[in-house]
């Protein structure tokens, strides 16, 4: 079965799901999506889906007047980001904004997204397990750490496949 943007529900204004109308309950059934917040914002690296989340980095391209650049020989490298959603409906999964609580009642539409330290490109997210399983597995972006965003240590493999692809 293909989906289609039109068979799936726009997700990126939603945290509550109790009053959809049938018509968007089917879409949700279907899959979601979000629209990208930044201006020329675009995913260009591998997501990666593990304990329910789905993880994706985006970039975000400087702005190019000359206004809003503080030297204009040197690069302009943009803003490198983590969105973190939950892989059933597309709600945060982490308190990656660091304003309010942990609890998920307390999570906004900002806790999906987690700007990095790096500039330009980001790589597309790892987990490390380390050995032994007494430490919890680490997601990280080269080499940037997001503590937090929590993952189980039962990892399970999934795998996404698109149909008659040539």
């Amino acid at each position: 079965h293909i989906s289609y943007e039109g068979d799936l529900l726009d997700v990126t204004s939603t945290l509550d799901f109790s009053n959809l109308t049938e018509t968007e309950s089917a879409r949700l059934d279907s899959g979601w999506y979000i629209a990208l917040s930044g201006t020329g914002e675009k995913a260009l690296a591998t997501s990666l889906t593990v304990d329910g989340k789905v993880l994706i980095t985006t970039f975000v391209p400087a702005d190019q007047t000359s206004a809003n650049l503080t030297d204009v020989c040197a690069p302009s490298q943009g803003t490198a980001r983590l969105y973190a959603l939950d892989v059933e409906n597309g709600l945060p999964v982490a308190n990656l904004d660091g304003q309010g609580g942990s609890d998920p009642a307390d999570l906004t539409l900002l806790d999906r997204i987690y700007n990095l330290t790096r500039r330009g490109i980001a790589p597309e997210v790892t987990i490390i397990f380390p050995e032994g399983g007494s430490v919890s597995p680490i997601p990280i972006v080269g080499t940037e750490l997001i503590p937090e965003l929590k993952i189980d240590n039962a990892p399970q493999s999934t795998y996404w496949y698109q149909e008659n692809v040539h």
